[in-house]
């Protein structure tokens, strides 16, 4: 993933860091190298993890909060009462426990980071600038000072020289005023803001303010590193301000620590450009070589550039797979990123993704494409004849833009195609942004917002990416170009009348179905009365739907033309006049002790009332039209359908009470509860399609079991939704059993058949230390299938009802018992079918993230959606994916786009990076 771009052109590289990037610029010797050396670990791309979230430097000065200003003298004391501490620890504050580290650098006169600067920091690039502007006055003292016979003042023990920000500590200085060049030696301490080196001779221009050293440690505070170099030099000027090393040693483990560590010939420091340089590099953990870079170029903050990324290696049922990027910088708000992507069983995809941004919006544009795949979902190309695409060529494509003008306006592009249905199932998007779907949906979108209006145009274009039962792609797709809507939205007052309005316009372009202008609104007036102790709400509405259709419409199946083709009416439509009544009120009572301690309780019983009378619809098309499943918040929704082709009729009348308990002292929620159901006081006659409500044959003698058991299942859920009285009995609540664990219920109870029909229990537990724990049942009854489960011309019951249990967690094994540490944690999850006694899915892992490198390691096994093209429905003979992910970062050589983040993210409920 590449790193962010600017907000707007205005702004440089480095004021939106994102990234840390590594360039390899010997990558066939270094994709070798890497292969050989970490054999099976898998380096990825990830959002560089600060250092400075874990080694935060100390950069708060002490405050004088005297008025008067210092003597020289007393500054003289202090910068020599703070000599040698750099040689005794090289500024590092043991901490145990402060961070992953067990410290930080902290300089002499600098106070020790804030608690809460211990994480959520961004790397900032140093400066070591000496002077800016005049040249500050040098100011030199020593126990003892004589002239030599070249006219050189010689100074020894306790010599001191200060020019601005830039201070030496040494045994012996040789001072030329003429050149004011200054030469030093023994124990010589050279320190800048964010910059301590410590040699045993050293050469400095008062002028330039350029230093070089010899056989020297140094430390960068800014960014938690530190090395040793034979020979080191500062070159400063208004284009460059580098650190030049000659064989040199660079880590950022603390000095306790030599984990791992960048030794090289020559490395150069560039605080200008925000890059580290270097030549005949040797990877080295604990001390030993394990990889040789003739050259790296390495990130010492987070601005972006060109160069190649960090591989990704992962592995499973389609065996060995490898991704890696090369990212090209084209300009601060622009850039381009190449990515080959190897999978053993499919071979090499390649990828292009540009990004680009200015202050209206931003965009991203990627596509994809293989010559040769050898397997589309699942089945080899000699395999394939119901996909279509026995030559192995397949691409994928995207486009996805958002953006706003001025402070009303909001406009998005999103457009993804692809060349089969099994291309995101096989590829995963291939970082374009589209993941697994069932569809596609394409949509360009213009908003106007404000405090009364919502007006939106927009176009929607939707593909189905599965295929039907014969092999072919299912034919139901549709397109709305475009649709516009306009919502008024009042700003609800008691006692008075408040305008509800609302239009919408859709074109509808279907594969199957008509072609026709859909015209829907809704136009009505609320009034509403209330105090603190009620609610009364009036709404009277007029809801209306017209179609006017193409001259082509031939879909209609119960209206035959005398030449044998069917049609809709011309232009037809349905008006229908509405009422609501929604009726609440309010209890609430306080509960005190002695130590005013206590909580609040609320009591609010619920009544709506809504009538709409019955008109025939059935003459009228289905484009997006679809019943919804009952649950909770259904109970008080006006309409049965998504979608504005059908206008329910009702004469219903809904029943509910929510009750809360709150903390009195901070108002945090304990517990909540509600519970609801809908009264019918007529059949719901509204249908979308002729024979919904038409029951099947439950007495025939030449039907078989299985068929006379499902048409008996078929005509209870029949009469559930269509003829009975009451609707199932609706419950949800949440439980916060303290602040960090909660229990969460969802559940529907038929009273008819005393089942439950759906329910949903969920434990969740989240500590301030990192633990996080999910436990969670759920339960859902659908109508039974009827199938051929065996190809034998038999068909069979098939129970469609899903029982299932989901536990996950992540744990810092800290958490558990200190002895552990603050490195390690493990997370895993497990969600099984109870019905079939079979895995859904497993993910199991640990991760060990020290001061200075990082290792994740996950292992996924999931139960396949599709078979060759086709969505199972039937578990008896389920099929596994298998994947394995190893990823590994060296902390300041760059970062990883961690795919196990974002597993975690996707898997663990709470989780968040």
């Amino acid at each position: 993933m590449p790193p962010a771009l600017p907000f707007n052109v205005e702004q440089s590289i480095g004021e939106t860091p994102s990234l840390s990037r590594v360039c390899w610029l010997f990558a066939p010797i270094f994709l070798l190298l890497t292969a050989f050396s970490f054999s099976s670990l898998a380096i990825a791309n990830s959002s560089t993890a600060s250092r400075d979230q874990l080694c935060p430097p100390a950069v708060k000065p002490i405050k004088n909060d005297s008025d008067t200003p210092k003597s020289n003298e007393d500054i003289e004391q202090e910068l020599l009462n703070q000599r040698s501490v750099g040689n005794k620890n090289l500024d590092w504050v043991e901490a145990p426990g402060a961070n992953r580290c067990g410290g930080y650098y902290l300089a002499p006169g600098q106070t020790p980071p804030e608690p809460d600067n211990t994480q959520g920091n961004d790397l900032v690039a140093p400066s070591f600038s000496t002077h800016s502007g005049p040249l500050s006055p040098t100011q030199i003292s020593a126990d003892n000072i004589a002239y030599d016979n070249e006219g050189e003042t010689v100074l020894t023990d306790n010599v001191l020289f200060f020019q601005g920000n830039t201070h030496f500590y040494c045994d012996k200085l040789n001072y030329n005023t003429q050149t004011s060049q200054a030469k030093l030696q023994g124990d010589v301490e050279f320190r800048l803001p964010g910059l301590l080196i410590l040699a045993d001779q050293a050469e400095y221009s008062e002028q330039s303010g350029e230093a070089s050293f010899e056989n020297s440690q140094f430390v960068l505070h800014d960014v938690s590193a530190r090395g040793q170099a034979g020979a080191i030099q500062i070159v400063q000027n208004e284009q460059q301000q580098t650190l030049l090393l000659e064989q040199s040693y660079f880590s950022v483990c603390p000095p306790t620590q030599n984990d791992w560590a960048l030794a090289a010939s020559e490395l150069d420091i560039d605080y200008a450009t925000g890059r580290g340089k270097a030549w005949h590099a040797r990877v080295l953990i604990k001390d030993v070589p394990v990889l040789y870079l003739p050259y790296i170029d390495f990130p010492i903050d987070d601005r972006r550039k060109t160069g190649f990324l960090f591989p990704s290696f992962s592995g499973g049922s389609e065996g060995f797979e490898y991704k890696q990027s090369y990212y090209i910088n084209l300009a601060p708000n622009y850039d381009l990123t190449y990515t080959p992507h190897y999978i053993q069983e499919h071979g090499l995809l390649n990828s292009l993704e540009g990004r680009y941004k200015n202050r209206y919006s931003e965009w991203n544009i990627g596509a994809s494409y293989i010559d040769d795949d050898k397997q589309i979902d699942g089945l080899y190309i000699d395999e394939t004849a119901s996909l279509t695409k026995k030559d192995g060529k397949r691409w994928g494509g995207v486009v996805i833009e958002k953006g706003q003008f001025g402070s009303h306006w909001r406009h998005s592009i999103n457009y993804a195609a692809v060349s089969d249905v099994a291309f995101l199932r096989d590829w995963g998007g291939s970082g374009l942004e589209i993941g697994k779907q069932d569809s596609i949906q394409r949509e360009a979108r213009l908003d106007y917002l404000s405090s009364h209006w919502q007006i939106t145009m927009r176009a929607v274009d939707f593909e189905q990416l599965e295929l039907d039962s014969n092999g072919k792609q299912k034919d139901d797709q549709f397109s709305l170009l475009p649709e516009f809507t306009v919502n008024y939205r009042s700003s609800p007052a008691p006692w008075q009348l408040n305008p509800i309005a609302l239009a919408r316009v859709s074109h509808f372009d279907h594969s199957s179905r008509s072609t026709a202008i859909r015209s829907f609104s809704h136009i009505g007036v609320g009034f509403s009365m209330s105090s603190q102790a009620y609610q009364l709400t009036n709404e009277v509405k007029v809801k209306g739907v017209y179609y006017d259709y193409d001259s082509h419409n031939i879909h209609r199946t119960d209206s035959v033309n005398s030449d044998g083709t069917s049609h809709y009416l011309d232009n037809n439509g349905t008006a229908i006049a509405t009422y609501k009544l929604d009726s609440q009120l309010f209890f609430e009572r306080h509960v005190y002790k002695d130590d005013n301690s206590g909580f609040t309780h609320t009591l609010t019983p619920r009544l709506q009332y809504y009538y709409a009378p019955f008109e025939n619809q059935l003459d009228q098309p289905d484009f997006d039209t679809s019943e919804l499943s009952f649950n909770y918040s259904q109970v008080f929704r006006e309409e049965r359908f998504t979608g504005f082709d059908r206008i329910s009729d009702a004469q219903n009348l809904s029943l509910g009470i929510d009750t809360g308990v709150f903390n009195h002292s901070d108002g945090r929620q304990v517990f909540t509860f509600g519970a609801a159901q809908v009264f019918y006081y007529a059949d719901r006659r509204v249908l979308i399609n002729d024979n919904d409500a038409t029951k099947k044959i439950i007495k025939d003698p030449t039907l078989s079991d299985a068929v006379l058991a499902y048409n008996e299942a078929f005509n209870e859920e029949l009469d559930k939704k269509y003829f009975r009285s009451y609707s199932d009995f609706a419950v949800r609540g949440q439980y916060f059993i303290t602040p960090e664990q909660s229990i969460l219920l969802d559940a529907v109870y038929d009273p008819s058949s005393k089942d439950m029909t759906r329910t949903g229990i969920y434990w969740h537990y989240q500590h301030e230390t990192g633990s996080i724990a999910n436990l969670g049942y759920a339960y859902e009854s659908y109508l039974p299938l009827l199938a051929d489960t065996n190809n034998n011309g038999t068909v069979e019951l098939v129970d469609q009802d899903t029982t299932s249990a989901d536990i996950s967690f992540y744990t810092p094994l800290s958490s558990i018992h200190s002895t552990f540490g603050q490195n390690w944690a493990i997370y895993g999850r497990l969600n099984w079918d109870l019905d079939k006694n079979e895995t859904i899915e497993n993910l199991g892992g640990f991760k060990y993230d020290s001061c200075c490198w990082s290792v994740l390691f996950a292992m996924q096994r999931e139960r396949r959606l599709y078979d060759g093209g086709t969505k199972i429905v039937n578990w008896e003979n389920s099929k596994y994916e298998n994947h394995w992910f190893l990823e590994f970062e060296l902390k300041g050589l760059g970062g990883i786009t961690s795919s196990i983040i974002r597993l975690l993210e996707e898997s663990i409920e709470g989780f968040n990076r």
